[in-house]
């Protein structure tokens, strides 16, 4: 994806209080080699600070640290060219109000106060923004996070349906399941990933490969693409499958 080298990009979250989520380091990676020049705006940097990518402490539910995040990145940077929001949710049953307000302030309106403050940062360019979304998620148990993740596909169109006529393009990238060490751990010494019965595929994604969806969604290749729900998901929701452990 070398169209993305010298643009300048900045990533939002992509980790949990246990480090950077496979999918944040992949979409990280994936940016470095292209050759773009990138700022990491989240509470925690970890080892994804290196050549090519800088840093600045962003909590994503803060309005102001978002907005300095941005005009940081677009000061240091010449200027944005892509936003890429990578913020996650709590998961869980939500049994409680303060957990369905905890889990739609932090997925939902953090996605919408961020493309706000993006905006005047991203018309002149004609920028792109990508939200990160999940498919698959859909499971006894566990109400919070599917919520969410449709609230925020459908966010997505909203915004790019009104940032259209400054030239933005707003899209989201659902994965199903994707590789991590704690789907590793639940497969423990089985021959086949988790939740690879699931994907007609017949296994379940590597990060790297949601990165690069993410990574074409930001670049001229999709310069005619916006409103649009990017499922990375192997075939999974294609026989209707429900179950699982997700992204």
């Amino acid at each position: 994806m070398r169209e993305l080298a010298g643009r300048s990009v900045v990533v939002l979250g992509g980790s949990t209080g246990a480090g950077a989520t496979p999918i944040g380091a992949a979409v990280l990676e994936a940016l470095r080699e292209a050759g773009a020049r990138v700022l990491l705006g989240d509470t925690r940097p970890g080892d994804r600070v290196g050549p090519g990518v800088r840093f600045a402490r962003c909590e994503l539910t803060d309005d102001a640290q978002v907005s300095a995040c941005l005009r940081r990145a677009a000061d240091e940077l010449g200027g944005l060219d892509a936003v890429i929001n990578l913020g996650t949710s709590p998961t869980g049953q939500g049994a409680e109000r303060f957990h369905w307000l905890d889990s739609l302030n932090s997925g939902v309106v953090s996605a919408a106060i961020t493309a706000r403050a993006a905006h005047q940062h991203l018309r002149g360019a004609g920028g792109a923004i990508v939200n990160l979304t999940s498919d698959g998620t859909v499971r006894r148990g566990r109400w919070l996070a599917p919520v969410g993740k449709a609230a925020l596909v459908e966010l997505t169109r909203s915004i790019a349906a009104d940032f259209a006529e400054d030239g933005i393009r707003v899209n989201s990238v659902s994965p199903a399941w994707t590789w991590s060490e704690v789907l590793d751990q639940f497969t423990g010494e089985a021959a086949e990933p988790g939740g690879a019965p699931f994907h007609p595929l017949g296994r379940v994604a590597d990060p790297a490969e949601v990165a690069e969806v993410v990574l074409f969604l930001c670049s001229p290749s999709s310069a005619f693409i916006t409103g649009s729900d990017w499922a990375v998901a192997g075939g999974y929701t294609s026989i209707g499958a429900v179950s699982g452990t997700g992204s």
